[in-house]
C-alpha cells in the first residue's frame, strides 16, 4: 500500500525499502513484523517518530534514539558502525525509555567506550 501511494516519487527496491526516484534517498519501512527486534522497542521507535517532508510527502522518521535502539537489537556489523556514527555526532542520545535488555545495554557501553576513545585519540593527534 505504501509503495503504491508513493510510487510517483519512490521506487520499490527491496522488500521493505523504497528509494526516492530523483534523490536516491532510501527509506526503510519499519514494522514490528519485519524488524526482528523486541516488539516493544520497535513500537517505541515508531511511536516517537516525527514527520520529515520529502517533496510534499510526510515520511515518519525514527529519532536518533529510535534508530540506535533498533540497531542495538539487531547488532549486525553495519548496525554497530551506524550506532558509532550516531554517537560520534550526538552526545545527547537518551535510550532510558526503550527498555533495552542486558545484551543491548552491554553493547551500547562497549560502543560508547570505543567512540569516546576515538575522540580522545583525535584530540591527541591535534596537539
Amino acid at each position: 500500500e505504501v509503495a503504491r501511494i508513493a510510487s510517483p516519487l519512490f521506487k520499490h527496491n527491496r522488500m521493505h525499502a523504497l528509494s526516492h526516484r530523483n534523490l536516491g534517498v532510501e527509506v526503510d519501512l519499519v514494522t514490528p513484523e519485519f524488524i526482528k527486534v523486541d516488539p516493544q522497542i520497535v513500537l517505541k521507535a515508531i511511536g516517537t517518530s516525527s514527520a520529515f517532508s520529502l517533496e510534499s510527502i510526510g515520511v515518519p522518521t525514527v529519532t536518533k534514539e529510535g534508530l540506535v535502539a533498533l540497531k542495538l537489537g539487531r547488532a549486525l556489523t553495519q548496525d554497530v558502525a551506524d550506532i558509532e556514527a550516531v554517537l560520534k555526532a550526538n552526545k545527547d542520545v537518551d535510550l532510558s525509555g526503550y527498555g533495552l535488555g542486558e545484551k543491548e545495554l552491554k553493547l551500547l557501553e562497549e560502543i560508547k567506550q570505543r567512540v569516546s576513545g576515538s575522540v580522545e585519540t583525535k584530540e591527541e593527534e591535534l596537539l
